[in-house]
């Protein structure tokens, strides 16, 4: 609402501006300024689109706006406004079917929707009618689909990243970890609980970087360090460059999708990490095996600094 009280305020002093601002405004009738509000926010509203479209290329086209304006149309029509107590539970019903839309994906089942308008109509008959143990039983069968879901996310990952290693020359660290030498240290081995200054970047197969925050410095095995990446730098030396491949289940958890990365994606890990502050320099990556492009070296002021938080579990429901 702020949003648009100062986006209603743009708009009419864009149409009351001139030289004369009273004899603007008094020329000017309710349906006009009403009807100015409107065009403009439509601008506005088209403008955020193709900001979005600019992160989600599949909006810029053609039918992707056709059926976002037929979806806003059906929106706009099926509000009314008489009728307030209806237009909440509609909004609420457009949140509940994107929640199943995304349930369905989710967890790879058919969600019936007849089932959720039955209880809702059931337990709105009278408070009374509302099992006290609902929300507990929720989170229960919650679990449970989460549970499933994870092991057929690890089994697929599994595979995925077995299936890599066949085409690369790697050694096994642990079995959701590989990695080879890519530039030598020093002899100085990293522990646990050394505070380590490093540079990260991550890919996937195919070369292509990919957006995910890791810190510029951390301690090894820390309380809040990545558990991975702390394995991974206890196989190196002060100084050296290694390269890893792992998943983004096991780099990240629950957290993977949330970072737009599929749970069974095979993620590739270049690693620089030394006992010392390390000046600003490219971090050297080798040549991908197994297909995919040479990546370039990214200077250490452009590698993301973001603390990585100790894996959760993403909360999928409710919304």
């Amino acid at each position: 609402m702020g949003g648009f009280a100062a986006l209603l305020m743009g708009s009419m002093l864009t149409a009351c501006g001139g030289s004369d601002g009273s004899n603007a405004a008094s020329s000017l009738n309710d349906a006009t300024e009403a009807d100015s509000v409107l065009y403009y926010l439509g601008q506005v509203s088209a403008a955020e689109y193709w900001r979005a479209a600019e992160r989600d290329t599949t909006l810029a086209t053609s039918g992707a706006r056709q059926a976002y304006l037929r979806g806003l149309r059906a929106g706009m029509n099926a509000v009314k406004g008489d009728d307030e107590h209806y237009n909440q539970g509609f909004e609420r019903g457009i949140q509940m079917a994107m929640n199943m839309i995304e349930f369905e994906k989710t967890y790879n089942v058919k969600a019936n929707a007849k089932i959720f308008a039955e209880s809702l109509t059931a337990g709105l008959a009278n408070d009374s009618a509302v099992s006290q143990e609902a929300q507990g039983q929720f989170y229960q069968v919650l679990g449970r689909l989460n549970a499933k879901k994870e092991a057929a996310d690890r089994e697929k990952a599994a595979e995925n990243l077995r299936n890599y290693v066949k085409k690369v020359a790697m050694q096994q660290i642990s079995p959701d970890l590989f990695g080879r030498v890519v530039e030598k240290g020093d002899t100085a081995k990293l522990k646990k609980g050394d505070k380590v200054y490093m540079h990260i970047v991550a890919r996937n197969v195919a070369g292509e970087e990919l957006d995910v925050p890791f810190p510029s410095e951390t301690e090894v095995g820390g309380r809040y360090s990545n558990a991975l990446c702390g394995r991974a730098m206890e196989t190196m030396s002060s100084g050296e460059t290694k390269e890893f491949a792992t998943t983004a289940l096991a780099l990240f958890g629950g957290r993977a999708e949330r970072l737009g990365l599929t749970p069974d994606e095979v993620v590739i890990l270049t690693i620089k990490a030394s006992l010392q502050p390390m000046q600003a320099e490219g971090v050297k990556t080798a040549a991908p095996q197994g297909g995919g492009q040479p990546m370039k070296a990214i200077p250490a002021e452009n590698v993301k600094t973001n603390t990585v938080t100790p894996q959760g579990r993403m909360q999928q429901l409710p919304r």
